[in-house]
């Protein structure tokens, strides 16, 4: 996963908080992709916040948490390709990328692509996911 960045994004200070949030964020969709549950679940801090349009779910324990692993029309399963990473605003236990993503299929076919906002934080020193805000841009309107 490639991260741009802003003049004056990293700052020096920051450099590392921003690669190891980069690196928890990785792990994220990589998680995601295997359908590994119990991993992605791990990779959070709760109270978690997951935003989708104007549909807003608190998860206050971790085991409540399911993204669901959407298919397409066709029931074939749905993989996310991130394909731009900006860093919004950083400090030194907290990071917010904003990252547009590719729906692909196991032959890495794009079917749709969406953006959101991924706010790590940095708690009892483990990086992990507070919230994310998704905005689903979906181009053949299945997901």
């Amino acid at each position: 996963m490639t991260v741009m960045t802003q003049p004056g994004d990293a700052t020096a200070a920051h450099a590392g908080a921003v690669s190891e949030a980069k690196l928890a964020i990785g792990a994220w969709f990589a998680c995601y992709n295997r359908r590994d549950l119990p991993a992605m679940r791990q990779l959070m801090h709760v109270p978690f916040v997951e935003m989708r349009g104007s549909r807003i779910n608190v998860i206050e324990e971790r085991n409540q948490y399911d993204p669901g692993f959407p298919s397409d029309s066709a029931g074939r399963e749905v993989y996310v390709s991130p394909v731009a990473v900006r860093v919004c605003q950083h400090s030194a236990d907290d990071v917010v990328f904003e990252i547009e993503s590719n729906h692909i299929l196991a032959d890495r076919r794009p079917i749709g692509s969406f953006s959101g906002l991924y706010f790590m934080v940095k708690k009892n020193g483990r990086w992990g996911l507070r919230a994310i805000s998704l905005h689903d841009g979906a181009t053949d309107g299945t997901l």
